[in-house]
């Protein structure tokens, strides 16, 4: 599978759950060559606190590599993946209201595995998550466990998407 394609539809897996949120996908070449996903409630930054992406409530990234560690230097946005992949959570979590009256705001985490296997597993992996994702945020609104200052952000996105 080429990586466009391994993109695309972890893009439409993502917005099979939430169709007018941001998902980003990249292929990171820092320190190490990596893709990169990072989830997002909002759509875009006019939808968040002082318009920062850094604002919004998940908390939600993804590096996905070849079992050796990284990708080779000359792989681009156009190559084949390879057949093994590992994809690992970086974070896992969205904001809620605060356990006590001393912090700002609470985190609540969402099962994920690191998983091996082939692009279609990871893809596979990933929706599920996806759907927990999205249970969950529901779960929550429904148990006004939504902290304040996203609680709009949320209903618009879960009436949204019915």
């Amino acid at each position: 599978m080429k990586f466009k394609e391994f993109t695309q539809e972890i893009q439409q897996s993502y917005n099979k759950y939430f169709p007018h949120s941001r998902c980003f996908i990249e292929l990171s070449k820092g320190f190490h060559y990596n893709i990169y996903l990072r989830c997002f409630l909002a759509n875009n930054v006019e939808e968040l606190a002082s318009g920062y992406w850094n604002n919004d409530m998940f908390d939600i990234r993804f590096f996905i590599t070849p079992p050796k560690g990284q990708f080779e230097k000359d792989f681009t946005v156009n190559s084949d993946l390879p057949e093994d992949l590992i994809i690992e959570f970086h974070s896992n979590s969205y904001v809620i209201k605060p356990p006590t009256n001393y912090l700002v705001y609470g985190r609540h985490k969402v099962f994920f595995r690191k998983t091996k296997g082939d692009s279609k597993k990871i893809i596979k992996t990933l929706e599920k998550f996806f759907l927990n994702l999205s249970n969950s945020l529901k779960d929550d609104l429904e148990k006004n466990n939504i902290h304040k200052n996203f609680i709009n952000l949320v209903e618009e996105k879960i009436k949204s998407k019915t």
